[in-house]
């Protein structure tokens, strides 16, 4: 999700602003439309700089580096 936020809105968060999105998204998508959904975005991504936004750290775990290209893709996680 993070990464989805830099690339679609510039918003460069951290690990709990991200997992918040996932929740407000999956929140969102239960209640349907007409509803508005809030989270905080609790950290920016500056502490995550050495291992979360690092693509070699990332890619050394297993872990893809491409943001994704819509919301869609997050439905795995919800």
């Amino acid at each position: 999700m993070s990464r989805w936020l830099m690339a679609s809105d510039g918003l460069f968060v951290g690990s709990s602003a991200a997992i918040n999105c996932v929740a407000a998204l999956s929140i969102a998508r239960r209640l349907g439309p007409g509803h508005t959904v809030v989270t905080v975005l609790a950290d920016s991504g500056q502490r995550h700089l050495t291992k979360f936004w690092n693509d070699q750290a990332m890619a050394s775990l297993g872990h893809s580096t491409v943001p994704p290209t819509s919301l869609d893709e997050f439905d795995q996680l919800i």
